[in-house]
């Protein structure tokens, strides 16, 4: 699909905007996820909303399309967000017991290399070049924060195996 320039930015979207007016309204959280998923996977990405939209609705103040997307967005990120939690508690924890055995200059070397030369590349490759969206930083993130963490206790296995040995 070819894209457009929105304006004098350098954003380009689809050609097709969806009306986002019925969210909250017509269609309920669950059809309005529905809805969403089979646009995006259309490839389109341009949706209008307002928060106006449906305050007339009985019972509506106004904003219900917003959160309706909101909750969509925050489902697409939540899996990935975890994973980089995980793998982010993991590398604290190990970056804390080689401090313990006073090794710190390695450790910020693997640190820099995983997220600078390996993470926010492979994120801007899933963006880029994969359209991952904004799912694509988190990725790249997540998948540097897991080499570090495994490199973070492989060595802190090895450090310890010295002392010990």
């Amino acid at each position: 699909m070819e894209k457009r320039q929105l304006g004098a930015s350098s954003l380009t979207v689809a050609p097709i905007a969806f009306g986002g007016n019925v969210f909250g309204w017509t269609a309920d959280e669950a059809m309005s996820f529905k809805i969403l998923d089979a646009f995006v996977g259309a490839g389109f990405d341009f949706i209008d909303t307002a928060d106006v939209y449906s305050r007339w609705n009985e019972g509506n103040a106004g904003g219900e399309s917003e959160t309706i997307i909101g909750n969509w967005l925050a489902i697409a990120f939540l899996f990935v967000v975890a994973l980089s939690q995980l793998a982010d508690g993991t590398q604290v924890t190990a970056m804390g017991a080689l401090r313990g055995l006073k090794d710190t200059q390695r450790p910020m070397l693997i640190a820099l290399l995983g997220y600078w030369g390996l993470g926010l590349p492979i994120g801007a490759y899933f963006g880029i070049y994969l359209n991952f969206g904004g799912e694509a930083i988190w990725s790249g993130l997540a998948i540097g924060l897991t080499v570090v963490s495994v490199c973070l206790v492989e060595r802190f296995r090895v450090m310890s195996n010295r002392r010990s040995g």
